[in-house]
């Protein structure tokens, strides 16, 4: 941790200069996200330290979806919790603006919504 600590602030004049960086996120040159990752990974359907590669999969499918469309499954076996980072640049709801959708586009988007979660629900049904 030393050597990656000197090396760090070594870098940091050279990036100043080529890059105009004002600061280094030291949090996101370390592989904790990554572990994160495998840590959800194995969590899901239980403590599984070895998933077979389909299963690791499928998890990684499940944990996409969950954090993307939560509405697809609403009982989920992971739960993903939105981070300040992820949440700082976005608008309040209040301040998004509508917009509008066709009869034809509202039809297209209710039966992919059906779709998705039909497709889902099997597919859980299959693995269980």
């Amino acid at each position: 941790m030393i050597i990656t600590s000197k090396a760090l602030l070594l870098m940091f004049p050279y990036l100043q200069d080529k890059y105009e960086v004002e600061f280094i996120i030291t949090s996101r040159c370390n592989q904790d996200s990554l572990e994160n990752l495998f840590s959800r990974l194995r969590q899901i359907y239980g403590s599984n330290e070895h998933p077979s590669p389909v299963d690791a999969l499928n998890r990684i499918r499940l944990l996409v979806l969950n954090q993307q469309a939560e509405f697809a499954v609403p009982n989920a076996p992971v739960k993903c919790r939105s981070t300040i980072e992820e949440t700082q640049d976005m608008p309040p709801l209040n301040q998004l603006e509508p917009i509008s959708i066709s009869k034809e586009e509202e039809f297209e988007h209710h039966i992919s919504e059906d779709y998705i979660s039909l497709s889902m629900a099997l597919t859980f049904k299959r693995e269980s």
